[in-house]
């Protein structure tokens, strides 16, 4: 191993090694739900994703990426008075939470609100004969059979991506996340005291997620997709 050695730093070199850091604030979601999920949003809630994916892409206004860390266990009789860690299993925290902006349609929060619903089968008719007014919301046997996970009629998606960049957008870092889906929405508090923008706060669970530089299913390169002046000019 080389000795580093004690020297001294120009301005110059400073800033070229030191100051060019990434910052919070230029990042991108995507995410597509599952063709179920997508079905019982159009037939419950009006809501059509080809319509809406942009919006909901667009308006997260911050993001907390997971962790992850090493399981260890303690190996003792290798070297005499010595205790080693050693890694046996990488453990994945799973939630990944967004901050959406709700339109003043609502339909960011109809939207999770839809997907929540899928997953606990309301407007299911499947959950037992509704009353007669057909009244399904209603019904009291609503959550009692929830949908199978997997599949395109499931309620976990694979295509929940993060892609974070800076204003070069030469070098990036693409998560994915694996078998996602929204497990809870934090309460909104409303008051008449002070207008404010209403934000909805969404925890998404996961299995894993992977971390990759960002190239498109196109093959196109990071400049080439995320060089747009007005997607820019929205993070700064």
């Amino acid at each position: 191993m080389t000795t580093p050695v004690v020297g001294q730093y120009n301005t110059e070199t400073l800033v070229t090694r030191f100051l060019h850091n990434a910052t919070t604030s230029r990042y991108y979601l995507s995410f597509t739900p599952p063709g179920g999920v997508v079905e019982h949003l159009r037939v419950n809630k009006g809501i059509i994703w080809t319509d809406m994916s942009e919006k909901i892409n667009l308006r997260c206004i911050s993001a907390k990426l997971p962790g992850s860390s090493l399981a260890t266990h303690d190996v003792t009789s290798d070297f005499l008075g010595v205790t080693e860690k050693m890694a046996y299993r990488r453990i994945y925290e799973d939630t990944f939470s967004v901050t959406m902006l709700v339109d003043h349609e609502y339909k960011i929060l109809h939207f999770f609100e839809g997907w929540m619903d899928y997953i606990v089968g309301k407007n299911d008719q499947r959950t037992g004969t509704a009353p007669a007014d057909n009244d399904t919301y209603n019904n009291y046997r609503v959550g009692t059979r929830l949908n199978y996970p997997n599949g395109n009629a499931g309620y976990r998606s694979n295509s929940i991506e993060l892609v974070k960049f800076d204003r070069d957008i030469d070098n990036t870092i693409k998560y994915k996340f694996i078998e996602g889906f929204p497990a809870s929405m934090d309460s909104m508090e409303i008051s008449y005291d002070g207008t404010d923008l209403l934000r909805l706060n969404v925890n998404f669970k996961f299995v894993r997620y992977n971390t990759e530089p960002f190239v498109d299913r196109e093959g196109t390169s990071t400049r080439e997709r995320f060089y747009d002046q007005s997607f820019l000019d929205l993070n700064n």
